[in-house]
């Protein structure tokens, strides 16, 4: 069984280990940014909406790149790992829900698993938020309908209304997309996917510089259909062979080039909502790379599989953290990195002693 599984992960692409590394590299991008970007003198970032001078400033950091600038990268394009996250999604749903033996639940036992799921990982950090809000961020206000909305992962869709914790939209999102795939998207065809998601597209190039209406559309389901639906084709299709096929020397070439285009794209308004996907073309060369160096590939397989834990509580490290001062230094970057790390993999060895929800009944199961 084992050199089966060897086999396919050496002729295949995007296999279970090569998605999980992904999320390892997504999983570090997003903790370094989420910590990075809050910091003294660090760029802050096009991420919920898009503003001129902040691709200005970014391009003149580039010009004159140093060591430390490094963080500077991270602090401008590290909310990119999201999208590579969602895309991932996209693709696994397709990997188990439509090939011909896949489990078919009711849409209701589809939605109360997920749910249940992100509840899971949710609550523990609601509870340690909770205890250590007064400490941590006393200057945030947290009323019930924020901790509501939280907890029903429906907060994103109530205008104005905080998660409890910045990063925390991501639930609500995903969420959302796991609602929308299964009742409009996954017994339809390619062509409706791809209408669909030119649709969900088109508000991004008229809102991009409006403050409240370009978060709100941020945070739902609709800005985050374009890495969503390219996962869900990526399943679909036979893509995969294209990358599978390429040299290591050509996947570098395409590697630079494409996130070379990536970040063209993320310095102008009109290209700004397209340029995840450059993004995830070149994470995908980059795949490639990442997967020859076993060293590499071991590690970052090893934090991908425990990246949604990472997730969940790096946002209550990060908050320790910033008591400390809020100056940009690699060597508090570099510990709270290894922090987060622990806290995530002691998450997760606490969590297995939790039951997880499950799909479908034990008869249904087994039959």
């Amino acid at each position: 069984m084992e050199r089966e599984e060897s086999h396919s992960h050496l002729s295949g692409f995007l296999t279970r280990q090569q998605c999980t590394l992904m999320r390892g590299v997504a999983i570090i991008c997003i903790i370094l940014h989420n910590y990075i970007h809050n910091l003294d003198l660090s760029l802050e970032e096009n991420e919920f909406r898009f503003y001129a001078l902040k691709s200005r400033l970014f391009t003149d950091m580039l010009a004159q790149f140093g060591p430390r600038d490094w963080m500077q990268i991270i602090s401008y394009l590290g909310h990119y790992g999201v999208p590579v996250f969602i895309f991932l999604s996209g693709f696994g749903l397709v990997k188990k829900y439509e090939s011909p033996r896949a489990p078919q639940p009711s849409a209701a036992r589809f939605i109360r698993f997920n749910y249940l799921k992100l509840l899971q990982l949710m609550l523990p950090v609601a509870i340690i938020t909770l205890c250590l809000h007064p400490l941590l961020t006393p200057d945030q206000r947290i009323t019930p309908a924020i901790v509501a909305g939280q907890l029903t992962m429906l907060g994103n869709l109530v205008p104005n209304l905080s998660p409890l914790i910045g990063p925390y939209w991501f639930f609500g999102a995903i969420f959302e997309l796991y609602i929308v795939y299964w009742l409009l998207l996954r017994k339809r065809g390619n062509a409706v996917l791809i209408v669909f998601m030119v649709i969900c597209l088109v508000p991004a190039f008229f809102i991009t510089s409006h403050k409240y209406g370009m978060q709100y559309y941020h945070i739902n389901f609709p800005a985050q259909m374009l890495p969503f639906g390219l996962g869900i084709l990526m399943a679909r299709t036979r893509v995969s062979r294209f990358f599978a096929e390429l040299s290591l020397l050509k996947s570098a070439v395409c590697f630079l080039l494409t996130f070379l285009i990536f970040v063209e794209l993320e310095l102008w308004r009109w290209t700004w909502p397209i340029a995840p996907v450059a993004l995830l073309l070149s994470s995908l060369f980059g795949l490639k790379l990442l997967w020859a160096a076993k060293g590499v590939r071991e590690a970052l397989v090893w934090v991908g599989g425990i990246s949604a834990y990472i997730f969940a509580i790096h946002s209550v490290v990060r908050d320790v953290f910033y008591l400390f001062g809020e100056e940009q230094s690699q060597l508090m970057a570099l510990l709270y990195f290894t922090a987060v790390i622990l806290a995530g993999w002691g998450m997760s060895l606490t969590m297995r002693k939790v039951p997880s929800p499950k799909l479908m009944p034990a008869a249904a199961a087994g039959s």
